[in-house]
């Protein structure tokens, strides 16, 4: 890239030549004799940011540049880190002279580190605020209303509500949701079923991190009066990409149930989960989220948990959104006999937010 602007730089300066070297404004000659016009609005630590109105912005390399000069004020970072506000102008062959209200040196050009003008921020300043902005915490809410149909301890048609909200930033993600399920055949209650919680995500080194997770549950037709998860572990982000998104965790935790007939069971669990998102296009997206935990005294007695949808928006806005899929909830050693696997299919209407 820097050889083809380099030789563009040349082609463009010998053609113009003639003409450039009787206009005004800032230049750039390069080792080979080129002299090319605009105006200079920035400089690195690599190259010379040229503006033409031939050859729009250019970026001509450091190496190659032999002297510059400039028409207008720039801020001036020079190799002992102090900063000057002064015009540059040639000194003899291969030198510059610096001069500003409070400043007057000659020197070498490849003394000035770095240049920006008078109304844009110090590359330091910048960078950090680029970093800010990355860091920056955004809450995304979400409201949704399910239809849906469950095979297992019951045949039921039923309707849920089901609310998050999310504070995210590209190093850490913090989430609560709860979910509110009824069901009614001929007038009866069929389901009524609560749940809530809240988990964070940390991200100390790149894609690895840390998280924690607690859940609240109550499920009349499982039995279950009150079930409280807690968990904690080491995230691993697999995939990291703006459209594709695969994270892993492995933690330990702790489960308490209370069931319905007064007894109750608690025990120290693993704790596995895997979120997958990918958006293969752009008016559809599918998410997948599976989580495995086993009793660590005794592994054939665990919770498996999937959920499987394909979200689609729509109009062209991004506020509704139609999530179809399957949820399976597989308890290996359910209460008083009951069915091991609950199957939801479901068509969830989602409005989103920020």
């Amino acid at each position: 890239m820097k050889t083809t602007t380099r030789l563009l730089c040349t082609i463009i300066a010998l053609t113009l030549a003639p003409g450039l070297a009787t206009a005004g404004g800032d230049f750039v000659e390069t080792t080979d004799g080129a002299l090319l016009k605009g105006t200079i609005v920035g400089i690195t630590e690599t190259d010379i940011i040229l503006e033409t109105d031939y050859a729009g912005t250019l970026e001509i390399d450091r190496d190659q540049v032999r002297v510059f000069e400039t028409e207008q004020s720039l801020y001036l970072r020079l190799q002992d880190g102090s900063t000057v506000l002064g015009r540059v102008a040639r000194e003899g062959e291969d030198g510059i002279r610096v001069e500003g209200a409070e400043v007057a040196l000659s020197t070498e050009p490849a003394s000035v580190t770095a240049a920006w003008g008078t109304e844009d921020a110090a590359p330091e300043v910048r960078l950090m605020e680029e970093a800010l902005a990355e860091k920056e915490r955004r809450w995304k809410y979400e409201l949704g209303v399910d239809l849906s149909g469950r095979s297992g301890n019951t045949d039921r048609f039923s309707s849920a509500v089901r609310g998050s909200a999310t504070l995210e930033s590209t190093v850490d993600i913090l989430r609560f949701y709860a979910a509110y399920e009824r069901g009614e055949v001929d007038g009866e209650t069929t389901a009524d079923e609560i749940l809530g919680g809240v988990s964070y995500t940390s991200y100390f080194y790149e894609d690895l991190g840390w998280y924690a997770r607690m859940e609240i549950e109550r499920d009349e037709f499982e039995g279950i009066d009150l079930r409280t998860t807690v968990a904690g572990g080491l995230s691993y982000r697999i995939l990291n990409e703006p459209h594709h998104s695969l994270e892993s965790r492995l933690g330990l935790g702790y489960r308490y149930e209370n069931y319905l007939d007064g007894t109750s069971d608690d025990q120290p669990t693993l704790d596995v989960g895997l979120l997958h998102s990918w958006q293969f296009s752009p008016w559809a997206r599918v998410r997948n989220e599976l989580t495995y935990q086993p009793d660590l005294q005794d592994f054939s007695d665990y919770l498996l948990n999937q959920d499987s949808g394909l979200e689609m928006p729509l109009g062209r806005a991004d506020w509704w959104v139609l999530r179809v899929g399957v949820a399976n909830a597989y308890n290996s050693k359910p209460h008083a006999d009951r069915k091991k696997r609950d199957t939801t299919y479901y068509a969830r209407l989602i409005l989103t937010w920020e």
